[in-house]
Order: C-alpha cells, then structure tokens, then sequence
C-alpha cells in the first residue's frame, strides 16, 4: 500500500502524494516533530493509519516521543541526522507546494496560541508529578517531574517554535553544501542534547561546526 505513494514521490508529479496521504495530518505531525527537535520522529518512530472509508493515509498516532530540542536550534530536524531520521519521500514532499500550503495553514493556526501550551504542561505536570516520584523511588531514576521542569520544557519549545516561525518560508528544506567560509568553533554533542566537555569518549555524537560568517552546520559523528 506504501508503493504507489512512493511511486508518486519519486515520479514526475509529485504534487500528487496528497492523493495518498491527507496533507493536514503531515503538516501537524511536521509540527510536533519539530518543536520536539525528534530526530527519529520521521523514520523509526512513523506510524500511518487510514480512518474507516478515507483512502488516504494519516500520520500518527504518535509513538515513542523524544525530546532533543536542548540546543540552539540551527536547522530543520530532518537535516540533522539526514541518514537517520528521514523516510526517503520526506525531502520530496515537504518541497511541494501542497506541504508549504498545508504547513503554513497548521501554523498560522497554532503559533498565536503557542502561550497557552505553558498551562497544559504546567498542569500535566502537577498531574504526573506524585507518579514521577514514586518512580524514581522504586527504580531509582534522577528524572523529576516538577513545576521547574515543565517551565524549562516550555521555554525550550517556545525558542524551538520561534526558530520555525523565523524560518518557515523554507520549511523542511534540506541543508545546502558546508559554506565556503572558515571552520571557527567545533562542539561535540551527546544524542540526548548534552555538550560534551573536553574530548569525547567512543561513541555517537552530533557535531556542531560553527563558520566564520555565523552560520553553523550538524551532523552525526562515531568517535572511535
């Protein structure tokens, strides 16, 4: 059933994948995906559905969540990991005019109300703070779910929401090549939004590149 959509993509008119796949519900998922900076939001953790009757697809529902937005946002979430975190008709689709339509429409929408989203978290908070902690108690975990927390957890969302608001005319488009300017600044950050200090120990990284005309480039590094 995924064939003929990715027939379409990669055919000569891919403006026709909004015959396969409801473009509000790819819009929305975008969104949330985004803001959330998940990097496997577009690949791994994907899940489609089609309601009874409709025979377009619906992105969702939602599953394993991760939150990586820790960092100063500098690109698209889909050009972090590129090998990782993108189904392959990703770039195609979000390059139409269908997604940009579809896109803007979902955020003019969202955006104005983005304040509104502190009281929800704030009051999710409060409502798993008593199980959060019994959870720590018995499996002995240093994540607290707190008033403190949840403001945090907002104020990183709200920078991760103005970076795409500033930057929407060109949502979801790929990286362009390293600019020909000078490597300044090399940061090496761990995949759960950790900047490392010193050298890195063996393992799987973002490296962050920083250039001398102030933009910055990331990517995924082993370090042996």
């Amino acid at each position: 059933m995924i064939l003929p959509l990715t027939e379409t993509i990669h055919g000569d008119n891919r403006e026709n994948w909004t015959r396969h796949i409801e473009p509000a519900s790819l819009a929305k998922y975008f969104i949330v995906r985004e803001l959330m900076a998940d990097y496997d939001g577009f690949n791994g953790s994907l899940y489609m559905h089609k309601d009874l009757g409709d025979s377009r697809w619906k992105l969702g529902p939602m599953w394993d969540n991760s939150f990586n937005a820790w960092s100063e946002p500098t690109d698209w979430t889909m050009n972090i990991l590129p090998e990782w975190s993108r189904w392959k008709i990703i770039p195609q689709i979000f390059d139409t005019k269908s997604f940009k339509d579809a896109f803007n429409n979902e955020w003019e929408a969202f955006y104005p109300k983005l304040s509104s989203l502190k009281t929800f978290i704030l009051d999710m908070a409060k409502k798993c703070e008593a199980a959060d902690l019994a959870n720590q108690q018995r499996w002995d975990m240093p994540h607290v779910i707190n008033e403190s927390a949840a403001l945090r957890f907002y104020e990183l969302i709200e920078r991760r929401a103005k970076w795409i608001n500033e930057h929407r005319e060109n949502a979801g488009i790929e990286s362009t090549e390293t600019p020909d300017v000078e490597a300044i600044a090399y940061e090496y950050i761990t995949l759960a939004g950790t900047r490392v200090s010193g050298q890195p120990v063996p393992g799987i990284y973002l490296l962050r590149t920083t250039y001398s005309d102030g933009s910055a480039t990331t990517k995924k590094v082993a370090i042996k």
